[in-house]
């Protein structure tokens, strides 16, 4: 073990005033020597206090020495695709020197807040990506090499800090976290049921229309914990590939109150990835600078249970800075059907008659190409939507396209374009999903023999685009100024009928009116004095207009939108570990 510090004097050494007390411990230590068995113990401990001493010596000395102390692998054998010289000068070069331009401890450069709430959400790195938008390759190794040689950097694809190196057996431990307080005000009511609490993101979606009971509840203010979060990694090389199994934890899981959940937990195996993490639709480099956690209304923050393969095209001999992305992911589909009362008595909330069933899952695919000063994806999805009944089945398909860009411009500064849209995919935007909005049936009427009729499924087509801007002031200040849209097609939709698993708390929510579209703004100013403290804030304007017959005039509404206004101020403070073990 390395030797500590030595700590500061304590007990009676510490004492200002010590003539007594040194009093009385001569006097205790006289009386205790004059006993045979004291002086026996004393001897003894005399004599192992001595071996340490001479055994310290080696144990300091290579301390002092430094990685040397570090345990490694033998050489790499024929059979072995490990080749540890190269892992050992990875581990040198880029985690036990300070100074190492991937060394991505926090003292390197102040985390960005979309990097802080939603990690990796900023911070996904494929196999050929070999560095971050406006930072190049500082190791002049190919792609493919860089990817195969960095043991104990940590995982790439989160930026986080560099591992707990546990000699010999050449695995690598982590752990970062932060713990955020968001002081929020709202101007305007956000969120549809009156006896709810604060709503701790700013959802478009859920902005209340006028004369709504809803729409009465302002101003209201609130000071959350939430975004604190903790995220542990684990990683280990084997003969083929690295194996790394990262968990994210926080206190989100409900958006009105605080209750703590596993957000991620996924595990990657070389060009393998398995486990729960944002979907892959999703360019995680297109993540706006927001202190609010939810961020543009039309950013797909959706997590799924998925599979996915990473080709990077070097490997392949096509080209660098690219490859293609496959997945699979289960996405149940979010529909709007027929729905009426359970026959109880007293009568009890309605229950769902009709449900959706899952048949297959999402398949996504996606190019990707990170040049030095920026990182653009284009991806495509399908999927398959079915609804199912008393009397009723019918099938509809979803399918969609996204295209999306970060661009370095000078400086740390940069741009985000995305845009994204296709049928039946309500359930990959950040403010649709969960409204039931993928599909519907086509038709609806109550003249059809043996009850209502009930037409096929139809996807409902939506799009969505944001843009966002980041600005840096000096090196500790910068802004960020993003706007959002999302629009859904669904005026053809039967006001009779409801999204499937629209019960909360006992509270039918269907009668808050139905999506039609949504606008977001936000402009916010970071201070990051040092690497391990952010202060924030940011002002954030939200729009919502619902169909037009969606809502029943006798629930109080007077209007078919509502808007909203928000500030929230944040404190931060971030922390990692990375202690060595030698022996």
């Amino acid at each position: 073990m390395p030797i500590s510090p030595t700590e500061p004097a304590r007990g009676f050494c510490a004492a200002e005033d010590s003539s007594a007390v040194g009093g009385t411990f001569r006097g205790t230590a006289k009386l205790a020597l004059m006993n045979p068995d004291c002086r026996i113990i004393a001897c003894a401990a005399l004599i192992a206090v001595c071996v340490c001493a001479v055994l310290s010596v080696p144990l300091h000395c290579a301390a002092e020495d430094g990685v040397h102390m570090q345990r490694l692998p033998p050489v790499a054998t024929p059979s072995d695709m490990v080749d540890w010289d190269r892992e050992a000068a990875a581990m040198v070069d880029r985690h036990l020197s300070d100074n190492s331009p991937n060394y991505n401890l926090a003292s390197m450069q102040p985390q960005q807040s979309s990097q802080m709430q939603r990690q990796s959400r900023g911070n996904e790195r494929y196999p050929w990506n070999r560095a971050r938008i406006g930072r190049p390759s500082q190791s002049g190794q190919s792609a493919a090499e860089e990817y195969t040689a960095r043991i104990g950097e940590g995982p790439a694809w989160l930026g986080e800090m560099a591992p707990y190196m546990l000699t010999g057996d050449r695995e690598g431990v982590g752990f970062h976290g932060l713990l955020e307080v968001d002081e929020i005000y709202d101007t305007n009511a956000v969120g549809l049921v009156p006896n709810k609490g604060v709503v701790r993101e700013f959802v478009t979606s859920a902005i209340p229309v006028t004369g709504t009971p809803a729409s009465t509840l302002y101003p209201r203010e609130v000071i959350s914990p939430n975004q604190t979060q903790l995220g542990v990694w684990f990683e280990q090389p084997t003969n083929l590939a690295r194996f790394r199994a990262y968990t994210l934890m926080n206190l989100f899981k409900e958006v009105d109150r605080t209750a703590f959940q596993i957000y991620k937990v996924y595990a990657n195996y070389g060009w393998f990835k398995a486990g729960k993490d944002y979907t892959v639709f999703f360019n995680q480099s297109a993540a706006p600078d927001t202190i609010d956690f939810e961020g543009p209304n039309a950013i797909p923050y959706v997590r799924t249970p998925q599979l996915v393969l990473n080709i990077p095209f070097e490997s392949l001999g096509l080209g660098d800075h690219q490859g293609l992305v496959f997945g699979v992911e289960h996405m149940p589909g979010e529909l709007t059907l027929r729905e009426t009362p359970a026959p109880t008595s007293p009568p009890a909330p309605a229950q769902d008659e009709y449900v959706s069933v899952n048949q297959m899952p999402s398949i996504i695919a996606k190019y990707v190409y990170t040049p030095e000063r920026a990182h653009i994806e284009a991806a495509g999805l399908f999927r398959r939507l079915t609804g199912s009944g008393p009397g009723y089945r019918s099938t509809s398909y979803g399918y969609g396209m996204a295209l999306s860009g970060k661009i370095a411009t000078w400086g740390k500064n940069n741009l985000i374009l995305a845009a994204q849209g296709g049928q039946g995919i309500a359930a990959y935007s950040q403010d649709s999903s969960g409204l039931g909005l993928d599909a519907a049936p086509a038709s609806f009427n109550t003249t059809g023999p043996g009850g209502p009729a009930r037409g096929p499924l139809k996807s409902v087509p939506i799009w969505g685009s944001w843009v966002s801007y980041q600005h840096f002031w000096t090196d500790k200040l910068r802004s960020t100024g993003t706007f959002s849209v999302l629009t859904v097609n669904d005026q053809w939709v039967s006001d009779k009928l409801t999204p499937v698993n629209d019960i909360e708390d006992g509270a039918d929510i269907s009668f808050y009116g139905r999506l039609l579209q949504a606008r977001y703004a936000s402009i916010n100013l970071v201070w990051s004095p040092n690497p391990t403290f952010t202060l924030g804030i940011e002002y954030m304007y939200g729009h919502r207009f619902i169909t037009g017959n969606s809502i029943p005039t006798s629930e109080g509404a007077t209007s078919n939108k509502g808007q909203a206004n928000r500030l929230q101020a944040c404190v931060r403070w971030n922390f990692d570990h990375k202690t060595n073990f030698r022996k």
